[in-house]
């Protein structure tokens, strides 16, 4: 709510243009392909749909199938926002700029061009980065979900890192604003862990919903800034 209010300020709105409609593309093109394939794939399992009339097999399908479909639906929202903010890197830096600019009454030492060009080579080196953590990252989980029993935990645990990484993803761009490079935003969000949980579950969750799920990228990169404004930066 705090990003909320702040992306519709005065001086605010013009930076959340490229952002918005970034995130609008992305998710309205890859999101709509993404459902074409989850539905296909999700139609596979009416073969088994005959397992539903016996007590307990169609109970442990039933189960099973919820998991999967949960873990392969979350992994698709995460991959496609992740995606979106990689190709937005550069504006949301910019964005998160400004907030703080906002927050602390301090004007902006450079205009938007130059800010831009001189972020440009941290932003994609720490998308990079980020992209390369989490493909280690669900490598990791999704060899959990081969290992029988442990398996039963996996998609949960796909859930929290999911929260985990859009907290640091968004962490980052007001972080960064200040020199912090990836490793040191994820070191950081270990100390603030109960933060971090509770900010990307947030920004998780509103990824899932459709329509807000447009918006939820600039408003999530104000509102980590003004978390790390105004909770965070003494920290430091």
């Amino acid at each position: 709510m705090r990003g909320v209010q702040l992306v519709n300020t005065s001086g605010i709105r013009r930076f959340v243009v490229v952002p918005l409609l970034i995130n609008i593309a992305v998710f309205g093109v890859f999101g709509w392909l993404a459902y074409s394939w989850f539905t296909q794939w999700l139609s596979g399992f009416s073969a088994l749909q005959w397992a539903s009339g016996v007590p307990v097999l169609g109970t442990i399908l039933g189960f099973f199938r919820g998991l999967i479909v949960t873990a392969v639906f979350a992994v698709m929202v995460f991959m496609i926002a992740l995606f979106s903010n990689l190709i937005a890197a550069p504006f949301n830096g910019l964005l998160a700029e400004r907030v703080e600019a906002h927050l602390t009454g301090t004007p902006a030492l450079d205009t938007p061009i130059m800010a831009l060009i001189k972020s440009l080579p941290r932003t994609i080196g720490s998308e990079l980065r980020k992209l390369i953590y989490l493909a280690l990252m669900l490598l990791g989980i999704g060899l959990l979900h081969l290992i029988p029993l442990i398996n039963f935990v996996a998609p949960f645990l796909l859930m929290a890192f999911g929260a985990w990484m859009f907290a640091i993803e968004y962490w980052d761009y007001p972080m960064g604003n200040h020199g912090a490079v990836f490793g040191d935003v994820r070191k950081y969000a270990r100390t603030r862990k109960p933060a971090a949980f509770g900010f990307g579950g947030a920004v998780a969750l509103i990824s899932t919903i459709p329509v807000l799920n447009f918006v939820v990228m600039p408003v999530a990169v104000a509102g980590a800034t003004a978390l790390w404004v105004e909770h965070f930066r003494n920290d430091n």
